[in-house]
């Protein structure tokens, strides 16, 4: 049996799933007969495959593996985590008890075990599991104890009573659908009225809070968001207290409700969710309506669904908005946005406030959309330069979690602010998100 699939057959893998040739990767797997390799090299070929996309591919490689070596606990492992990212979690957890079995103290065997154990509602045997790992290091007794304040979140909100919060909140609030909410902003534009557009994601709803004791409850977990969603938008260097980021993004639900209309997760988005079971996804999404039915005034800002971005685009309703004005404003990190917008849009003026990309999406944007630091300095140099008579003049906003500040100050001044997000990336043909896949494109 070879031991090595060799350098060229390897970059030719590789090449096919940076193309992401779905047809090139599974001819390549039947090409490959499993006695050529070892069951180390078809989990090396299936970590690939499955961080490519192709999941299925990958699956079908680790089954390989286990033909070759039944005892190779990567193996067992790995095919646990695409079960559990493909809804399949009862057979996760039958690989994870393999795998444990084989190596009694991997951590993150043992992790992941109690990590779906808590998904499926056993909570007394997840609660089994994690009593019987002894952390062995600081990094690895904070992931526990993420990870059973997760647990408790999810006995709290298990997924039939987020499905009603949900529909709770498109009950309790009035609930509209795209073409609704491109009549409101069409009303607001030929009457150069104040009004804005904003929407709530995953992002946002870290800093959703409840209440006091929600906060005490759950601090590590909701802290280690916090934490990560800081150092994906500005680095790891970043301190929010320092600089102030955790005094303003502390009022964010409190802002983001002044806007007119609020772009909320929808349903599918948190069966979604629950469905991988996300440590992070399921609170962020869910806070959001717990805040909406806990804190919000029921005459509050009409709610629509958070993807109205792309939907607008995809019904083709915001092209008809863009084309009643001839000069808008527009706050976003991509230069060659505003050439482009004039061009395709007719519009004479496009004022770019420009802003610094945001750190996680550094492999796709270039060093001038990166350069800088939003927050503080460019932050509030942009509120300043914000801060005066708009008389109804429409603003395009993609700034992330700070696009809800932005958008309350353009109202609060006469404008009209829409937060299009990651709608702008689809535009220029940059793969921020997944599916964007060029059906975006202006």
């Amino acid at each position: 049996m070879a031991d090595e699939l060799g350098p060229e057959r390897h970059a030719l893998f590789q090449d096919i799933l940076v193309r992401r040739d779905r047809t090139g990767a599974e001819g390549f797997l039947e090409d490959i007969t499993a006695p050529e390799l070892p069951s180390a090299t078809w989990v090396e070929l299936a970590v690939s495959a499955k961080e490519a996309g192709f999941a299925d591919i990958g699956e079908k490689m680790l089954l390989r593996a286990l033909e070759i070596d039944p005892r190779d606990p990567a193996a067992h492992y790995e095919l646990a985590v695409i079960y559990r990212l493909s809804d399949r979690k009862h057979q996760a957890i039958g690989h994870l008890l393999t795998a444990r079995a084989i190596v009694p103290r991997h951590f993150p065997i043992r992790q992941l075990l109690a990590h779906m154990l808590y998904a499926i509602g056993a909570h007394p045997e997840a609660e089994e599991v994690i009593r019987s790992i002894a952390p062995g290091s600081a990094k690895e007794d904070e992931a526990l104890a993420v990870l059973r304040e997760f647990g408790t979140y999810l006995q709290e909100v298990p997924h039939g009573r987020a499905r009603y919060l949900v529909e709770e909140v498109q009950r309790r609030f009035r609930y509209v659908a795209a073409a609704q909410v491109a009549a409101a902003i069409r009303s607001a534009i030929q009457d150069r009225r104040p009004f804005s557009l904003v929407r709530l994601g995953d992002g946002e709803g870290a800093f959703a809070t409840i209440d006091q004791e929600d906060e005490a409850r759950y601090a590590r977990l909701y802290g280690s968001h916090r934490r990560e969603w800081c150092r994906l938008l500005y680095g790891a260097d970043f301190d929010p207290a320092f600089t102030g980021y955790t005094a303003v993004v502390g009022t964010l639900m409190a802002v983001a409700c002044e806007a007119d209309i609020v772009g909320i997760p929808y349903l599918s988005w948190v069966d979604h969710e629950y469905a991988i079971s996300s440590v992070r996804g399921v609170p962020c999404l869910m806070n959001i309506h717990r805040n909406f039915l806990r804190s919000q005034d029921p005459v509050g800002p009409i709610v629509c669904a958070q993807n109205i971005h792309t939907e607008f685009h995809r019904q083709n309703l915001i092209e008809p908005l863009l084309r009643m004005t001839k000069d808008i404003g527009l706050i976003s990190c991509l230069p060659d946005l505003p050439a482009m917008l004039r061009s395709r849009f007719g519009l004479d003026n496009v004022e770019l406030f420009k802003i610094p990309g945001e750190r996680y999406s550094q492999t796709l944007l270039s060093g001038e959309a990166l350069a800088g630091e939003h927050f503080p300095f460019v932050y509030w140099e942009i509120v300043r330069r914000l801060s005066q008579p708009h008389n109804g003049r429409v603003f395009l906003i993609a700034a992330g979690t700070l696009a809800k500040f932005y958008a309350a100050v353009i109202k609060r001044h006469g404008g009209i602010a829409l937060d299009i997000g990651s709608l702008v990336d689809g535009w220029m043909k940059i793969a921020s998100r997944p599916g964007y896949d060029g059906r975006l494109a202006l």
